[in-house]
């Protein structure tokens, strides 16, 4: 195993980058252990994971969290966290309580705000969820870009602030989505939705396999009645549309691409459909055009 931990701000050297014992720090680990899984530990800090290169896989309070090169990772305080595989270089923010406090504090009043839970704690603790998001998703495209801009600086705690201050922010706007979903008391609102998004992560990880809807229900802790008819509410498609409509993009995308490829038959066996005349039948009634790489 070969890990290199580097601390830009406050504290020292930690060897496991999720520890944080010195919270406002940035650590990057450059873990190249493949398999060998780490550890489980228990998060003391608002710890921020972003993918800097290569692929890792996490498992945060028993769920599996992919992290595939850009994507961010929030994980709240007294998370039981392991790294199950890695071969990347991952860089890790702690925020401690007091930062997170000052930058709520900051916009807790404009009218935008939602707080997603039906009451708020006596101590105002701002709300931090467990997410996952993409590279480049909507809503969290700024934060990246903030990061890397401090990355090999020494940053100042107005530098934290104003990244909790980001972070808040952006998870409030990806939350306000949940407004879709028709249920009363925001706490069942907020859990539906993120068992939602566990299903639709499930779906984008597993996007070349044939999935289940019984599979997709286990995952998601929903029942099936329950999985297609609010996923439908979320996102406009059943849990089968969504899976096709992706797999059709990506498909679209490598034969417009420099990528080679060696037929269309074959491509379409690779994303899960079980023949050529199947992919074609759905492809065409898509776009509007026979799928060929004369298009390219």
């Amino acid at each position: 195993m070969e890990e290199r931990n580097r601390t830009v701000s406050c504290g020292n050297v930690e060897s496991n980058h999720l520890r944080g014992e010195h919270p406002n720090a940035i650590r990057i680990s450059s873990d190249t252990s493949g398999k060998d899984p780490s550890p489980a530990e228990f998060t003391k800090t608002y710890v921020t994971l972003f993918a800097m290169q290569g692929t890792a896989e996490y498992l945060v309070n028993d769920k599996r969290k992919q992290l595939d090169q850009g994507a961010l990772l929030f994980i709240p305080p007294n998370s039981k966290v392991q790294r199950t595989r890695a071969d990347a270089v991952i860089l890790a923010i702690h925020l401690d309580t007091h930062v997170m406090r000052v930058a709520y504090d900051r916009i807790s009043k404009e009218p935008w705000l939602v707080y997603p839970f039906d009451q708020k704690p006596r101590n105002e603790e701002p709300f931090f969820l467990q997410l996952r998001v993409k590279a480049r998703s909507p809503y969290f495209s700024e934060i990246p870009d903030m990061i890397d801009q401090h990355v090999n600086k020494q940053p100042d705690k107005a530098f934290y602030c104003a990244l909790a201050e980001a972070i808040i922010k952006a998870q409030n706007a990806y939350i306000s989505s949940s407004s879709k979903l028709n249920f009363k008391r925001n706490s069942t609102r907020l859990e539906i939705f993120q068992r939602l998004n566990t299903a639709r992560e499930f779906i984008e990880d597993n996007v070349h396999q044939n999935i289940h809807l019984d599979e997709l229900s286990r995952v998601s802790c929903l029942s099936k009645y329950h999985l297609v008819r609010t996923f439908k509410m979320l996102y406009g498609k059943t849990p089968h549309q969504f899976h096709l409509d992706l797999r059709l993009r990506q498909i679209h995308k490598l034969i417009h691409s420099d990528v080679k490829i060696s037929s269309l038959n074959s491509l379409a066996l690779d994303f899960g459909f079980s023949d050529y005349s199947v992919f074609y039948k759905h492809y065409k009634k898509n776009y509007k055009v026979k799928p060929s790489f004369s298009y390219c």
